[in-house]
């Protein structure tokens, strides 16, 4: 069985955080939720982790298809399983107190028996459910159940509820006699556990997201596109998902339209039906290959393998489907800021007012670094000018890196293992007066770059980025063009290496991270970066025919 995403220490005993869907946080008081094992034993943890995410799970389903986030029934096999639990727990607890030896524990816990066993007579004997009922109640509500505590099926289960109470308060006794109870264990379907059910498809997609690395930015897209699916398949035993099913899901892939997740958020509706409403262009061919199908095909192989003889269908597959939307691959592509665009940004009234302005200054530093050195928008926004900006054999630089320390809010990531990298810092941002502002920064103890962008879900460049697309189109240089955009960060990318290639500067890609397409990764990996001497001849032969107004004196 592996290990769910997000489980750590805490103390000496484990626990695992979930982060709370996007479209259901209007429903919780934060945006991560964090469950507590009590368990110093990863693997034991880790059963009991595995069915709290199921059960959130559920519960997200839940709010998405009624609004609520407790069930209103309870089926047979589910109040069994409660009242199985409720039992384990019980000895559990008081198996864990004799064996730490707690005498005056176990003095107050002769108290609590004698109080239990009172209402659980009571119970029993259809006398009052009083006492036994805020029991029930509260361990139902525990559990993601509101049950209406007048109806007959609330009823029922707190007489047997008080049945199970009664056995426990019999074998604690017996303990207290000296003679030994077993804790029994609790029916709880884990994968890989050796439970016979067949498990539900969160459950499947819980362990698939447990098996990968979520330090890497890929796996931010696994979770989408298999939130994605569990939405649209619905959350249900595997056995019942039929290949249709798959064809229908990816189907409706290819009636959304770009940027869909943010119709969702205005209007508050599904996927399903976002897709059925009539849009003029839908998510393109490289969207539906590699963010959807590429996250999906891996899934189905692995879930066939691992839970294939607990009823997950052995033939459902990825296999002949094809992209049927209104968008082509490489029409999102960006391309490079032309010389009359560079004069607009950098030589405008707009941009002299950030140079004129210190608390505008984040504002003159984050296109300019853009500009020279083609880096990606959050690797920049991400940098902590405690460790990443630093001088070394007379050259100083930026280290690009997912290693060193960052802010305690964010999560710091690059694009792939060859992304990591150190980039001299051009002299003509040195003769603007980078380091000045990188001392203060240091100096105040900011552990980002640009601390006046507030980071956003865990990433340090969504205020930052919102902020460079809006700038393009108050300044006019948004374009939508397919094949030929400018609409964001990306735009620099470009225009760095569209730059580079006019200029003859061969090797480029070691200032921006590309790898040559001739060479491997594991080539590459053996070759390791080239020093930063060598770096800075290249990064000097970089110039561009623009005059961005000097910044302000700091005060």
């Amino acid at each position: 069985m592996g290990y769910p995403s997000g489980m750590e220490l805490h103390g000496s005993a484990w626990r695992v955080t979930k982060r709370v869907p996007q479209d259901l946080l209007q429903h919780y008081p934060s945006a991560f939720l964090r469950f507590p094992t009590g368990e110093p034993d990863k693997k034991a943890a880790a059963l009991k982790a595995w069915r709290w995410i199921t059960e959130r799970e559920e519960e997200f389903q839940r709010l998405r298809q009624s609004g609520h986030r407790f069930q209103r029934t309870l089926t047979e096999d589910e109040a069994a399983r409660l009242l199985s639990l409720a039992l384990s727990s019980r000895l559990g607890a008081d198996e864990e107190m004799r064996e730490e030896g707690w005498e005056g524990e176990l003095e107050h816990s002769a108290q609590v028996v004698e109080e239990c066993d009172r209402a659980e007579r009571e119970a029993i004997s259809g006398r009052s459910l009083s006492g036994i009922g805020a029991q029930a109640w509260d361990w139902l509500q525990g559990h993601g159940y509101d049950i209406d505590p007048t109806s007959p099926e609330f009823r029922s289960f707190a007489r047997k509820f008080a049945k199970v109470q009664q056995q426990a308060t019999r074998a604690t006794r017996q303990r207290d006699a000296g003679e030994w109870v077993e804790t029994p264990t609790a029916s709880a379907a884990v994968p890989n556990s050796g439970s016979s059910s067949v498990p539900l498809l969160s459950t499947v997609i819980t362990y698939h997201l447990s098996k990968q690395d979520k330090a890497t930015p890929m796996f931010k897209k696994q979770e989408a596109a298999l939130a994605l699916f569990l939405e649209v398949i619905g959350e249900r035993p595997v056995d019942t998902i039929r290949q249709q099913e798959i064809e229908d899901f990816f189907a409706l892939l290819c009636r959304l339209p770009p940027r869909w997740a943010d119709v969702r958020r205005k209007r508050g509706v599904g996927a399903a039906a976002i897709a059925g409403m009539e849009w003029p262009a839908h998510i393109s061919r490289a969207t539906f290959e590699d963010g959807y199908m590429a996250m999906i095909r891996p899934f189905l192989v692995e879930a066939r393998r691992v839970f294939g003889d607990q009823g997950f269908p052995r033939h459902l597959t990825t296999d002949g489907i094809r992209y049927s939307g209104a968008g082509e691959k490489g029409e999102k592509m960006q391309r490079a800021l032309r010389p009359d665009e560079l004069k607009r940004l950098y030589e405008g009234p707009e941009f002299a007012a950030f140079a004129s302005d210190p608390a505008k200054e984040h504002c003159y530093w984050l296109p300019l670094i853009g500009l020279y050195t083609g880096a990606r928008v959050n690797e920049v926004c991400q940098l902590n000018p405690q460790h990443d900006i630093r001088e070394e054999s007379g050259v100083w630089f930026f280290d690009f890196n997912e290693d060193t320390a960052g802010d305690s809010r964010i999560r710091k990531s690059i694009k792939n293992a060859g992304s990591g990298r150190r980039v001299p810092i051009h002299s003509r941002l040195l003769e603007l007066g980078f380091l000045a502002y990188v001392d203060r920064m240091k100096n105040a103890g900011a552990t980002l770059l640009f601390p006046q962008w507030s980071p956003t879900r865990g990433k340090a460049s969504g205020q930052a980025e919102k902020w460079f697309r809006k700038l393009l189109t108050t300044l006019h240089l948004r374009d939508d063009t397919p094949r030929a955009r400018i609409v964001g960060f990306h735009c620099f990318r470009h225009t760095f290496l569209n730059r580079a290639m006019h200029l003859d500067i061969a090797n480029a890609e070691w200032l921006t991270g590309h790898a040559p397409a001739e060479v491997s990764k594991v080539v590459r990996a053996y070759q390791g970066q080239a020093e930063l001497t060598k770096k800075r001849e290249l990064m000097e032969r970089l110039h561009y025919d623009i005059s961005p107004p000097p910044i302000a004196p700091a005060a």
